[in-house]
């Protein structure tokens, strides 16, 4: 606090007054010079006038600003809880469809017309004609190559019924074997497209 300069209207605290103990601290108001010099006019609250000394008045310290009360935030409502199994789960990943078949791009003029597959059943050489249809003897012997003949069958058939399909078998296979095949592949095509089978000239293995 400083008594450097006091002008009308400052607002001052009396201080260091040893006649009148009691208005030490009080606020009060400067309204004028006084008659004698180095004394100031002051005016308490309560209406009383006193002249003091200027090293009796002491400015008074600044206020701090008022700071401006928050307004209170609404309550948020509670978030539900859920038990743990009951939490949403992440979608599932979509499965990708599996990639077409491997097939031959034909010319747009042809591809409405009926196509005659060429095929030829053959096994491994040294393999002999006596494993069984149930495909229990391994991928080595004819039953086994018998089954990709009619997965090729059955897998084009459905996707051009007016195929047909000529499956050439060796000669050594036997008549009833060779009727046996020819049923299974006719099977395979589930009512679309035609099947034929035919005997290689030979009784050879191959």
């Amino acid at each position: 606090m400083t008594t450097a300069a006091l002008f009308t209207g400052d607002r001052v605290i009396i201080a260091g007054v040893t006649k009148r103990p009691e208005l030490n601290g009080v606020a009060v108001i400067v309204t004028g010079e006084a008659a004698s010099a180095g004394r100031f006019n002051v005016q308490c609250a309560d209406g009383r006038v006193f002249s003091l000394k200027l090293q009796n008045l002491r400015h008074e310290p600044p206020q701090p600003p008022q700071s401006q009360p928050s307004q209170p935030q609404p309550p948020q409502p509670p978030q539900p809880q859920l038990p743990p199994s009951k939490q949403p789960s992440q979608p599932p990943p979509s499965k990708q469809p599996p990639p077409p078949h491997a097939s031959v791009e034909l010319p747009s003029s042809l591809r409405d017309a009926p196509i005659l597959w060429s095929l030829a059943f053959v096994w491994p050489k040294g393999c002999g004609f006596v494993e069984s249809f149930s495909g229990k003897s391994g991928r080595h012997g004819p039953a086994w190559y018998a089954r990709c003949v009619a997965d090729l069958v059955q897998t084009r058939s459905r996707a051009r019924a007016a195929d047909c399909f000529l499956v050439h078998t060796h000669g050594s296979i036997c008549e009833s074997h060779r009727a046996a095949l020819e049923r299974y592949w006719r099977a395979a095509l589930r009512g679309h497209g035609s099947l034929f089978v035919e005997a290689w000239g030979g009784r050879g293995g191959p």
